[in-house]
This record gives structure tokens, C-alpha cells and sequence, in this order.
């Protein structure tokens, strides 16, 4: 009755929580952003979330057309908090750790210069999320996704064999359907992909694998079906899904043909850009 949510108490409080975050004055991180340096990358990661709070104070107002703008705003910033702290090589490391947030916002909100960034970007994001170590699979199961993302389904076919043949810790465990189903889409089985999708919907298992994926807003989505939904769309497959808490028309109904910046400065912030030219924007903004 309350999707995810354990009861009516915990339903209206998350949703109040949300709603705070998304009314949330901006000013004073506009204004941090604009002096520069590493605050105003942990200012761009906060602007990020509160507008990512507010795609979904528009989806709770059954505003579809602003939560995919929403989405594409709180997305990009996300990918501009970005910094490179030299840690293992890797020149893309988000703030949050939580690579399910950006393919999340990407998916959602349908930009192709947003979705274009990470399947073009593949091997630089998912931080520690190359090898499974059989403990924490969630960085490994992100990383999984990009591939699939990006269409490497030889990879990702390779990586989940890893993944269900390894023993895995009773808490990931709840993993299990999310590489069944990469498994399946790797393979084109449409059927297995369906019946994945089915048991991470199944109300015993939705709860515990949705947990933690899309802090905050768990209690009223199942994050990882929405992904895989259009991931799959984007692969030529059409998947007959359909839940309160994975609304198949989140996924796939038709994206907007156009989208705006909600800052001017995000203009000059080219998703196309290589790596190395990740700070000219700010270098500009603050100069």
C-alpha cells in the first residue's frame, strides 16, 4: 500500500524529507560555485541533489515532462561535482560513491549527450567496480550496468558469470536477480529477462535489493527495474513490466525532444569533452 515503505509513518516522512530538500534555497551554493575550487564542486554535489529532490516532488505531482528535466539537471551536476583525487587511476570519482544515482538520472531523464557521456566514458566510472571481491557487490554491479549500457555484452556476460558462480555473502545475496537479468540481456533472452525483473519486484525481495540504490527515495521506487527497463529499451528489447514501484511508463514512455540549463554556466560544460579538459568550466566560471 505505501510501495517500498515499511508503513504510512515512514511513507509521509520520507516524502517530507524530499519535499523539504527539493524547496531548499540555492543562493548561497550558486554563489560557491561561482568562487571556485574544491567548495564549489561540494556545492555543485549538493545543488545536484536538491534538484533531484525536486524530480520527484514532480513525479509525486504526476509532472513527467519536469521529473525527466529534473533528472537531467540533478544529472549533469552530479557528473560536474565529479573530481579526480588520483585514487587508483581513475580521472571520474562522484562524491556520493553511488554510481546507481548518475545511470539513474541519466535513464530517467532520456538526454542523449547524458547517457552518451557514460557509455563513452564506461572504463572511467564505477570506481572499484572492475573486480568482485565477493563482499560488496554493489560498485561491481554498477560497473556491470555501464557495460551493458554501452552494448559490451561480451563483458558483461563474463562479469556475471563471475558474479553466479562465485560464493556470495548472504548480503549479496540480494543481488542475485540484478545479474540474472544482465545475464539474460546479455544472452537476448527476453523470458529470463521478464522473469528476473518479476522476482526483483516480488514484495519479500523489493524492499531489501532496492534499499540503499537511490538513497532517499527507496521507499517509493525500485530503482534497479527502472534501469533495466530502459537499458533494455535502448537495446531493441521492450519488456511487458508493470508495477507501482517500477511504473513502466517511467521508463519508457517518450522523452523530451528538448532540454534546458537550468544555470547558464552549465552550458559550458560539454559532456562530449575528454577528461582532460574537465576543469576548463570552472577554470572560466571563477576566473
Amino acid at each position: 500500500m505505501y510501495m517500498l515503505a515499511k508503513n504510512r509513518a515512514e511513507y509521509d516522512r520520507e516524502w517530507a524529507v524530499g519535499r523539504q530538500l527539493a524547496a531548499s534555497d540555492t543562493q548561497s551554493l550558486i554563489e560557491r560555485i561561482h568562487a571556485g575550487g574544491s567548495a564549489a564542486l561540494e556545492a555543485l554535489d549538493k545543488l545536484s541533489n536538491i534538484h533531484f529532490a525536486r524530480a520527484f516532488v514532480a513525479l509525486e505531482q504526476t509532472d513527467l515532462r519536469a521529473f525527466r528535466q529534473e533528472c537531467y539537471t540533478a544529472g549533469k551536476l552530479h557528473i560536474m561535482a565529479a573530481f579526480n583525487d588520483g585514487h587508483g587511476g581513475q580521472p571520474f570519482k562522484v562524491h556520493s560513491g553511488n554510481y546507481i544515482y548518475i545511470l539513474f538520472a541519466a535513464l530517467m531523464s532520456g538526454n542523449p549527450a547524458l547517457i552518451g557521456f557514460l557509455q563513452q566514458n564506461t572504463e572511467h566510472i564505477g570506481q572499484g567496480g572492475f573486480k568482485f571481491s565477493g563482499v560488496d557487490g554493489e560498485p561491481y554491479l554498477a560497473q556491470t550496468i555501464l557495460l551493458a549500457l554501452k552494448g559490451d555484452f561480451s563483458a558483461v556476460a563474463q562479469r556475471c558469470a563471475l558474479f553466479l558462480e562465485k560464493p556470495v555473502t548472504k548480503a549479496m545475496q540480494k543481488r542475485l536477480a540484478d545479474f540474472q537479468f544482465l545475464q539474460a540481456l546479455a544472452e537476448g533472452n527476453i523470458k529470463a529477462m521478464i522473469g528476473s525483473l518479476t522476482s526483483l519486484l516480488e514484495p519479500a525481495t523489493a524492499r531489501r535489493s532496492a534499499q540503499g540504490m537511490l538513497c532517499g527515495w527507496d521507499f517509493c521506487l525500485q530503482p534497479q527495474v527502472l534501469i533495466y527497463l530502459r537499458v533494455a529499451q535502448l537495446h531493441g528489447f521492450v519488456l511487458n513490466i508493470a508495477s507501482n514501484i517500477a511504473p513502466r511508463g517511467l521508463a519508457l514512455a517518450p522523452m523530451p525532444s528538448e532540454y534546458s540549463e537550468s544555470y547558464p554556466w552549465m552550458a559550458d560544460y560539454d559532456l562530449g569533452a575528454p577528461f582532460d579538459r574537465q576543469y576548463q568550466w570552472l577554470e572560466k566560471l571563477s576566473a
